[in-house]
């Protein structure tokens, strides 16, 4: 599901991100803001946090990266033993 992909990637524990709440929000009083956890489609660094999470899944797998394209992982894939 392409429009809910963003909404999967952590935040990177280095990077706070405060927003406030939309008007009328029945959750928050007036003047509060809320700190994300989870990337957002709207912010602008989300695109990156979106590919640092799912590049890690071929590489935790122990695929290389190749360095002329960053969408492209090779290695081979053994059975476990």
């Amino acid at each position: 599901d392409c429009k809910n992909a963003f909404f999967k990637a952590d935040l990177p524990p280095e990077e706070e991100t405060v927003i406030r709440p939309p008007l009328g929000c029945p959750f928050s009083l007036p003047g509060t803001s809320w700190r994300l956890k989870k990337s957002f489609y709207g912010l602008h660094r989300t695109p990156r946090h979106w590919y640092q999470l799912i590049s890690s899944i071929p590489k935790s797998i122990g695929l290389t990266q190749c360095p002329h394209d960053a969408c492209l992982f090779s290695g081979v894939l053994l059975p476990d033993k």
